[in-house]
C-alpha cells in the first residue's frame, strides 16, 4: 500500500515521508493611498509549494530503488501528477529541489540512515505534447 505517489515514485514503508509541508501564497498588487493603509488588489491565486521529509533504512527495509526513482524524476524537471494516500489528486507538480544526507556510512560506502527533503512546486496540467516524456519516467 502507497502512503503518496509522486509520478512513478511510491512512498511505503521502504520511502518513508516523515513530515509534509504545504505553503499557499494569494498574490495582491499594493496601491499606496495617501494618509491611508495601502489598498491590495486581489490578483489571483499565487504560488503553492509542498514539502516532502522523508526517511530510508536501506540496510534493514531497502528504499534506494525508491530514492534512485525520485532522484529520476527530479533529474527530468518535467512536471509529476502528485497524489496522496487515497491516491486522491493533489495536482501536478515539478521537483524543484532534492536534498539527500546520509548518516553513519557502512558497508559498500552506504548510509545506514538517508535522510531526503523533496521540494516541490504546483503547476498547471501539462500540455499534451509532454505526455512521452512523463510516460517515459512510469517505465
Amino acid at each position: 500500500m502507497s502512503l503518496m505517489m509522486l509520478g512513478p515514485v511510491a512512498f511505503d514503508m521502504k520511502l518513508n515521508p516523515q513530515k509534509l509541508s504545504r505553503t499557499s501564497e494569494a498574490s495582491f498588487a499594493v496601491h499606496d493611498v495617501v494618509g491611508a493603509a495601502p489598498v491590495r488588489e486581489d490578483m489571483g491565486e499565487g504560488d503553492t509549494t509542498y514539502e516532502i521529509t522523508g526517511v530510508i533504512h536501506p540496510h534493514h527495509f531497502g528504499g534506494l530503488d525508491g530514492l534512485a526513482a525520485l532522484d529520476v524524476a527530479h533529474k527530468a524537471r518535467i512536471p509529476v501528477p502528485y497524489m496522496r494516500g487515497t491516491l486522491s489528486p493533489v495536482g501536478w507538480v515539478v521537483i524543484e529541489k532534492l536534498t539527500v544526507d546520509e548518516e553513519e556510512i557502512g558497508q559498500f560506502g552506504v548510509g545506514m540512515e538517508i535522510n531526503f527533503t523533496a521540494s516541490l512546486a504546483a503547476v498547471g496540467t501539462p500540455a499534451v505534447g509532454m505526455a512521452g516524456s512523463i510516460l517515459s519516467l512510469l517505465r
